[in-house]
């Protein structure tokens, strides 16, 4: 080596860098993507409710829903129809129905079906799922 030579590495050394390096990326990633996602559960989910019942307080428990309030199940549907709310519920009698639209979110309206089923069961109330505008069989 001459006086203006760096030391290089090479074969083990160089080896266990890159080693070291790629290890350490791969933890980050790990990290990061368990953080994000250990517990994922929908937050501010637009919807719709018609009528006056304690299952979509039931159901905000749970995770949070984002309540827009309309007098009919005809402007209900009309807010899933133009993606302004992700589900409705209307008021029946001793329970009720919930509109969901997995085309827009099949996660979404199998979460929001999950919850309604659970809180009309611990309440015993009727409730009757309802799809809208469904995912295409290859979907």
């Amino acid at each position: 080596m001459g006086n203006g030579d760096k030391p290089r590495l090479s074969g083990l050394s160089l080896l266990a860098a890159a080693l070291t390096l790629v290890l350490a990326i791969q933890a980050l990633f790990v990290l990061s993507y368990v953080g994000a996602l250990h517990h994922p559960k929908p937050h501010r989910v637009a919807f719709g409710v018609v009528g006056s019942s304690p299952l979509p307080v039931a159901v905000g428990k749970q995770f949070s829903l984002k309540i827009s309030w309309y007098s009919s199940e005809a402007a209900a549907r009309s807010a899933l129809d133009h993606r302004k709310v992700d589900g409705a519920f209307v008021t029946g009698p001793g329970g009720g129905t919930l509109i969901v639209v997995p085309a827009a979110s099949n996660a979404d309206a199998t979460a929001l079906g999950t919850a309604f089923e659970a809180a009309a069961a611990a309440l015993g109330q009727k409730l009757t799922v309802v799809q809208v505008h469904t995912l295409p069989a290859g979907d």
